[in-house]
C-alpha cells in the first residue's frame, strides 16, 4: 500500500509539474490553469510571505508551490523504496489541503470578481483539483496506516 501510495504522488507531483509549467507558457494560459492549481493555498501564503519580492503584475507558480511540488516527489520516491514516511506525508499533504481550502473558501465567501478570475463557477474546477490531489492521496495513505502491523513491541 505504502508503494502504490508513493506511486500516485509522484503522478500527482509531476501532474503539477505540468500544470506549472504549461500555466508559465503565456499570461492566457496561466489565467486558464490557475483554477487548477492543487496548492492555491500555497499560493495565498507564498504571496503573503513573499510580498515585499513578488513582481507587480504576479508570476505563477510561485517558488513555495515548486518546494511542494519537490516535497511531494521526494517523499514518493521515499515510499517507493520502501521507507516508512506515510504520517510524515499526512502531516505535510494536511497543512498544505487546509491551507488550500481556507483560500478556496475565503475566495468563496468573497466572491471576488470575475477580473480576479476566482468566480464562484471558477472555483468549482479548484476545488475538484485540491480534492483530487489532496483528498485522494490522504485516503491511501490512512489506508496504509490501518493497514501497518501493530509496532507496539515485544509484550
Amino acid at each position: 500500500m505504502k508503494v502504490r501510495l508513493g506511486v500516485i504522488l509522484i503522478i500527482l507531483a509531476t501532474a503539477q509539474t505540468t500544470v506549472y509549467l504549461l500555466g508559465m507558457e503565456s499570461k492566457k494560459m496561466c489565467a486558464r490553469l490557475v483554477h487548477f492549481d492543487p496548492r492555491v493555498g500555497m499560493d495565498a501564503i507564498g504571496v503573503a510571505l513573499l510580498f515585499a519580492i513578488h513582481k507587480a503584475g504576479g508570476e505563477w507558480p510561485l517558488p513555495v508551490e515548486w518546494v511542494t511540488v519537490a516535497w511531494l516527489f521526494g517523499l514518493g520516491i521515499l515510499l517507493v523504496r520502501g521507507k516508512n514516511v506515510v504520517r510524515l506525508y499526512i502531516a505535510s499533504e494536511s497543512l498544505m489541503a487546509l491551507a488550500s481550502i481556507v483560500a478556496c473558501g475565503i475566495a468563496w465567501r468573497m466572491d471576488i470578481h470575475s477580473s480576479h478570475g476566482f468566480t464562484r463557477t471558477a472555483l468549482v474546477f479548484t476545488i475538484a483539483t485540491v480534492l483530487l490531489f489532496s483528498g485522494v492521496p490522504l485516503m491511501f495513505a490512512f489506508r496504509a496506516l490501518a493497514t501497518e502491523p501493530n509496532r507496539s513491541g515485544p509484550s
